[in-house]
């Protein structure tokens, strides 16, 4: 027969106690047992059943919140991404549209300045018909009374040869005149204001040939024959202890330019004999510590729409103020007539204004000057 279950009254050893919770019992009552605690043992396991139950009701809803929880927060992230997004898309249309504000500001500075130099150009024009005409007349006249006032002092020379005493009246007169100064003077005074007159000519010139830049006869190029150019018509001139400028060329590999090959020479030789002329005055006074005169041209190609070239002296160089300074019109640090400063307002015209580039000047007082200057390899006119 099969062996009858152990009740739990009828365990009373420590050991089958702890065998019966073992096997899944929750309580136990020894014998003989109190019906009220009985009772009160079966209200509190309901209690605790209770509790139970709603702790895995409360469990299955906490769980519930978790999960709505974690969606709510990837519906959260999700939109702080929106958001961030957005922001950066206001942040690069904010940046945009600034970058063509600016690009829209500088079209107008630009446009504004071209019509500043157009009207310079026709007032320039104006003006150098108005001296020319006054200055042809001074000069036409002078040379009459330059030919005049020779030949009273050929008159006044044959008389005082003739006539060795003359009468007291006319002695004095001489005498008063000073006629050995007058002989020696009148000439030099007359030479020197034709002279001067000559050079109201060549400024008028200049003036002309400022107004007058155009864009005609822009073809393919090769710059460095433009370069070549300039500097074979200028490499034979000395500076004063009548050493040669060296020049050092460091050409890159560079397309052909569009743009006006007479326009660029004049460019190159303006900028190399303003470097050139440093050179001279570096010797004469003595300022810089490298004996060998030097002007090194470099070129290159930033990139496929631009081409860069730098011509760099090892002369004197200039100070701040008047590097800011070297491209206004009529600007000289020359005393001498043969600078009539219009040559770097020239350069700055042909290069930024008729070739659309840019050009800058980098120089420090006794360490050289570099003058940069880019252009498009593709003309746009204005």
């Amino acid at each position: 027969m099969p062996k009858a279950p152990k009740r739990l009254s009828d365990l009373d050893e420590v050991r089958d106690r702890a065998e019966a919770l073992s096997l899944g019992g929750v309580d136990y009552i020894t014998k003989p047992f109190q019906v009220e605690e009985v009772l009160a043992r079966i209200d509190t396991h309901l209690t605790l059943r209770q509790l139970s139950v709603q702790f895995a009701e409360q469990n299955i809803y906490l769980q519930r919140l978790s999960v709505q929880l974690a969606e709510q927060n990837v519906r959260l992230q999700q939109e702080i991404g929106h958001r961030r997004a957005a922001e950066q898309q206001q942040i690069e249309q904010a940046q945009t549209l600034e970058n063509a504000l600016e690009q829209c500001q500088q079209t107008q500075a630009q446009l504004a300045q071209c019509e500043r130099i157009s009207s310079l150009g026709d007032l320039t024009l104006a003006l150098a018909s108005e001296i020319e005409e006054a200055a042809n007349s001074i000069y036409g006249n002078l040379r009459y009374a330059t030919d005049r006032t020779h030949n009273l002092l050929n008159l006044l020379q044959l008389y005082q040869l003739e006539v060795p005493a003359p009468p007291e009246e006319v002695g004095q007169l001489l005498e008063r005149m000073d006629v050995a100064l007058l002989q020696s003077d009148l000439p030099q005074q007359m030479s020197s204001m034709q002279a001067k007159t000559e050079y109201i000519s060549d400024i008028i010139q200049s003036l002309r040939q400022f107004s007058r830049l155009g864009a005609e006869d822009v073809c393919p190029v090769d710059l460095h024959d433009c370069l070549d150019r300039s500097i074979a018509a200028l490499q034979e001139r000395r500076v004063s202890d009548g050493a040669s400028v060296r020049f050092f060329k460091e050409y890159g590999d560079l397309p052909r330019v569009e743009c006006n090959t007479r326009q660029m020479t004049r460019v190159f030789t303006e900028i190399i004999t303003n470097a050139m002329t440093a050179l001279d005055r570096r010797d004469r006074e003595g300022t810089s510590p490298f004996p060998i005169p030097m002007i090194t041209i470099c070129t290159e190609r930033p990139n496929t729409e631009r081409v860069k070239i730098t011509i760099t002296d090892n002369g004197i160089g200039m100070s701040e103020d008047i590097v800011r300074q070297v491209f206004k019109p009529f600007f000289t640090t020359e005393t001498t007539a043969n600078f009539k400063g219009v040559g770097m307002a020239t350069v700055y015209a042909i290069v930024v204004h008729q070739h659309q580039g840019e050009i800058g000047c980098f120089s420090t007082s006794g360490s050289g000057t570099s003058v940069a200057l880019e252009i498009p390899t593709q003309y746009q006119s204005n």
